[in-house]
């Protein structure tokens, strides 16, 4: 059985995502001071960008090997999913604090975890599926 690379490589660069988050996280936090790990958050940070463009470009790769309607399915639980925590976000903030909502904030982060629940598995799909 022949591998799948695409998928090889989104395996591995979820692993140093990982990885880089834990240890990223532990030099923000104890404030290491040093040019390695100011060259190692640069990295990290070039890694996130790379993978906020990967992501998106694979999901639609692969999802031109699924029928019409897993898709039509897909792109409708999204948008379901964006308008509750658009909506949750956005309604829990104005009981909190009602002078800063910040619109931008709550659509994004309604963005993209809608966009993560709904899409996670085409990402990880095989070229036999």
């Amino acid at each position: 059985m022949k591998r799948d690379r695409t998928l090889i490589f989104t395996k591995i660069l979820y692993i140093l995502f990982v990885l880089g988050t834990v240890i990223t996280m532990f030099i923000v936090y104890s404030d290491a001071d040093g040019s390695m790990a100011y060259k190692f958050v640069l990295g990290y940070a070039f890694l996130a960008f790379f993978m906020l463009l990967y992501i998106p470009i694979v999901t639609l790769i692969n999802s031109r090997r699924m029928k019409s309607i897993e898709i039509r399915r897909k792109v409708f639980r999204f948008m379901a999913l964006f308008i509750v925590f658009s909506g949750l976000n956005f309604g829990l903030g104005y009981l909190r604090r009602p002078a800063d909502i910040d619109a931008f904030r709550i659509f994004s982060s309604a963005l993209g975890v809608s966009f993560g629940i709904s899409f996670i598995d085409v990402l990880f799909l095989r070229k036999t599926e």
